[in-house]
């Protein structure tokens, strides 16, 4: 079965060869013709684009979760993916990027505690997607419906110019050709999203200069047909997935799901009005004593230390149980990355205690850091350039 599978679809016609790196072109073709080159050509007569069709309606689904405490229910929009493979194209991909910054901005600021965004899922479908969480069905259901009123709003009467602004100034600040050179790997994956799917990556700088500029020059009825777009393929198809809890249990049904859409294209915006985001003051500060305050080294502390040659890694091994592997890059950009691993994880915590401990993982000891209020905290690592990331793992 699997020989016969392989024969039928793993064919010439379907077959390209990427060789990127420093190679002679003129000899590397040659060595091509020769063993390729005399290969039967072979076809596959039955090929075929199969496109992700969704059923028409809503669709629903519902799991019970006993770990989470809150239920949260998530709208998706199925809609055709755009295929960068030309100027224009990279440019509406990107002008979709801007239009949930700009939704979640607008959602930010009226307060409704739900977001957007938009993601590719499978062959020719993206999926743009409603999200909110909240204790119950009733506080749920009125934070979408809060955000479709204010989607519908934006759709025909469009964002504020100083908003939009506001919104691309931002936007832009992270939009701009990657610094490091691009590797024989990064080449090659991205030639193969041009084979595969016509996709390409802008990375000539005056192609790249014009995006830019362009998205700079991006107007509110620029981005209105895109969303209004979006909502009309949700009467198409909608998506609908929902998870309850033990507390609760109740979730929704397709009709429930439909009338709350419809219910909520029929409701009032949020009214809001743009004002000025006022300018975060850089504030200076001053680094706690328990940072900063030498400690003298006990060389003691280490029982053990082994060498591995043939990785360039150390072990090192403390008295107090702690085991650290240590390898040294030649990382350009100097960076220190750090993990912490513990066998088990949160899989040894009881079920039914989980959602009480479920943050415990924020509570790490670190040095004294834990003492410090979240403002000062997040400030001195931004000062400083460090970013720390806690997370928990399921084994």
């Amino acid at each position: 079965t699997l020989k016969d599978f392989h024969d039928k679809w793993y064919t010439l016609s379907q077959a390209t060869i990427v060789l990127v790196g420093d190679i002679d072109t003129a000899e590397t073709e040659k060595l091509i013709r020769r063993r390729f080159g005399r290969l039967k050509k072979t076809e596959s007569p039955e090929y075929q684009e199969y496109p992700n069709l969704y059923a028409k309606g809503v669709t629903y689904a519902e799991v019970c979760d006993i770990l989470r405490r809150q239920m949260s229910l998530e709208l998706m929009i199925p809609h055709q993916s755009i295929v960068s493979a030309t100027l224009e194209e990279y440019l509406q991909a990107n002008r979709m990027k801007l239009l949930v910054r700009a939704l979640n901005h607008r959602l930010g600021k009226i307060g409704s505690m739900a977001d957007v965004s938009n993601n590719w899922y499978l062959a020719d479908k993206d999926h743009f997607c409603i999200s909110a969480s909240d204790s119950d069905k009733e506080a749920v259901a009125a934070k979408i419906s809060r955000t479709i009123a204010e989607l519908n709003h934006i759709a025909s009467e469009g964002f504020f110019d100083a908003e939009l602004e506001e919104v691309k100034a931002d936007f832009l600040t992270s939009f701009r050709l990657p610094e490091w050179t691009l590797n024989s790997e990064t080449i090659c994956e991205d030639i193969e999203d041009s084979v595969l799917f016509d996709e390409w990556t802008v990375t000539d700088p005056e192609q790249f200069a014009y995006i830019r500029e362009m998205l700079g020059k991006t107007t509110s009825e620029d981005l209105q047909p895109i969303l209004l777009s979006l909502l009309g393929d949700a009467q198409e198809s909608l998506l609908a997935a929902c998870r309850t809890n033990s507390s609760s249990p109740q979730g929704f049904s397709s009709e429930e799901i439909h009338k709350l859409w419809m219910d909520s294209l029929q409701s009032e915006a949020s009214g809001y009005v743009y004002e000025n985001s006022p300018k975060d003051e850089a504030v200076a500060v001053e680094v706690p004593d328990f940072l900063i305050q030498e400690r003298a080294f006990d060389p003691s502390v280490i029982v053990s230390r082994r060498h591995y040659p043939n990785m360039g890694m150390e072990e090192v091994c403390l008295s107090n149980g702690f085991r650290f592997l240590l390898r040294p890059t030649s990382d350009e950009e100097k960076k220190i990355q750090m993990h912490i691993l513990a066998p088990g994880g949160l899989s040894a915590i009881p079920p039914e205690k989980f959602p009480l401990l479920e943050g415990m993982n924020g509570y790490m000891d670190m040095g004294g850091i834990e003492g410090m209020s979240d403002d000062d905290y997040f400030s001195l690592l931004g000062s400083r350039g460090i970013g720390v990331l806690a997370a928990s793992q399921w084994y």
